[in-house]
């Protein structure tokens, strides 16, 4: 363990690997809803 930070070098890797996957499927998340809301009003026609 490096002295300060308090986590291994593996889980500080882990970490930044699911901080990416988190932010990935935010944007994942954000078309999903823009695409649902896109349809939803086409539907309407």
């Amino acid at each position: 363990m490096t002295a300060g930070s308090g986590l291994e070098a593996a889980e500080r890797e882990e970490l930044k690997r699911l901080h990416k996957l988190t932010a990935d499927q935010a944007k994942t998340i954000e078309i999903l809803k823009e695409a649902t809301a896109f349809f939803a009003k086409e539907s309407d026609r």
